[in-house]
């Protein structure tokens, strides 16, 4: 059967070899920036579970200044250790999902991009804790998890194609 408007075959459209590349590496490095993402807000609930107590009362917006924050408790070293592994853990995950592109120069670049840009998306946790509190902190945990196996689902199905 031929197509009338291009004069080709209306058989189902085969996407070119560098189409699935542009997908697969759009999907990886975007999986990598949501499990990023995913430590770093699983990581701010658990630091406030600590330090208010799991869904507790107070409005999300009593927080305290920066210059009451003992750096050397708990929370504190939680938040910091949880927030880099947050961006190791989006290079790593993208570096594992990228590995139907063979060039370790590519996959290492993608790998650094998810993490740099988990740097910046991380910061969403602030505003989302802010206005909707713990709740909300669970909200982002969630939706991030959600994503990350839609991603992980599609990018199955393209390394398999």
């Amino acid at each position: 059967m031929t197509d009338h408007l291009s004069g080709g075959d209306a058989r189902e459209h085969e996407p070119e070899p560098y189409e699935r590349a542009l997908k697969i590496a759009a999907s990886g490095a975007s999986l990598g920036i949501l499990v990023g993402v995913l430590l770093v807000a699983a990581t701010a609930l658990a630091v406030t579970t600590l330090r208010f107590g799991f869904l507790p009362g107070t409005p999300a917006g009593d927080t305290i200044t920066v210059r009451t924050v003992d750096v050397n408790s708990f929370p504190a070293t939680l938040l910091i250790v949880g927030t880099l592994a947050g961006i190791a853990g989006a290079a790593c995950a993208a570096w594992l999902a990228l590995r139907p592109i063979a060039s370790p120069y590519r996959r290492g670049g993608l790998a650094a991009v998810s993490a740099f840009a988990t740097a910046l998306v991380m910061l969403l946790c602030v505003p989302v804790y802010g206005l909707l509190g713990q709740p909300g902190l669970i909200g982002l945990v969630v939706l991030s998890a959600l994503g990350c196996m839609l991603l992980a689902r599609r990018l199955r199905s393209l390394a398999a194609a």
